[in-house]
């Protein structure tokens, strides 16, 4: 008689200690994202050339239960152009605490901002330099390639993601 209530005991310690459908459902909702943020070689489609960014496939890599990849990367993007289009903001507003942010970019930050500025070409520095431009009929403040990532990463952080 014993045995059978110290089983019965175990078992019910044991349903106990199993997840609830409220549990359950919490705990999917905690899985962590992980955002892609970068150009071409990450982006789905690639850059429309029939290739696909690495982008396309990191969610094969992470089971659903442990982790989710979200892949906001746009081909032909450098980090001012996701910068200046809002793209940074976006993902800023949509992460979590314990979401990752992975940041590449750098394929289409090169080139001059003379005597044509396509947009995307990042002034030259490694850090507080500016250059003046204007593209598309507008005056813009150009920072450097190091700068838009630390202003992003900077964004993510503070919403509780790891950059």
């Amino acid at each position: 008689m014993r045995t059978n209530i110290a089983l019965l005991a175990g078992f019910l310690g044991l349903a106990s200690a199993l997840p609830t459908d409220a549990e359950s459902v919490e705990k999917r909702q905690t899985v962590p994202t992980i955002y892609l943020c970068g150009d071409s070689t990450t982006a789905k489609g690639g850059g429309g050339s029939g290739t696909e960014g690495w982008g396309q496939f990191l969610q094969y890599s992470f089971s659903t239960s442990k982790a989710k990849v979200d892949n906001r990367a746009i081909g032909g993007r450098s980090a001012r152009s996701y910068t200046r289009e809002g793209r940074f903001d976006t993902v800023a507003g949509l992460v979590k605490s314990g979401d990752w942010v992975v940041i590449e970019f750098g394929h289409n930050d090169g080139g001059s901002l003379t005597p044509t500025d396509n947009g995307r070409t990042d002034c030259f520095g490694d850090g507080a330099q500016t250059c003046s431009t204007t593209y598309n009929g507008v005056a813009e403040t150009v920072l450097t390639y190091p700068a838009y990532l630390k202003n992003a990463a900077k964004k993510f952080n503070a919403a509780g993601a790891k950059a």
